[in-house]
């Protein structure tokens, strides 16, 4: 059994298969339903496409070494990072959180 602490590095993961170029916008939307859903979900920061979101700062431009257009990083509070609760079930739950399903 697998636990999410031991999915992310640091309580943080990075969602891949976006593109900051997609005409579909799908990573911009992505990174939206994230920061809606931050509080119910334990996210502490979002970067995404030269941006940073964090509750306390808001939106800012970003300027790390990866602009972070190719995958959206998601950091989440210590607690989630170690919840026990199998890796399966968290991201059920994650969904759920983000898109109702």
């Amino acid at each position: 059994m697998r636990d999410w602490s031991s999915d992310v590095c640091s309580s943080d993961l990075d969602i891949g298969g976006v593109n900051a170029n997609d005409p579909g916008n799908y990573g911009h939307e992505l990174a939206l339903r994230i920061i809606a859903a931050s509080a119910l979900c334990g996210v502490t920061e979002v970067i995404w496409n030269r941006h940073r979101w964090t509750e306390a700062g808001g939106t800012v431009d970003y300027h790390g070494v990866d602009a972070h257009t190719t995958h959206i990083h998601v950091g989440f509070t210590q607690a989630i990072a170690d919840n026990p609760s199998p890796y399966a079930d968290l991201c059920k739950w994650f969904g759920h959180a983000l898109f109702g399903v």
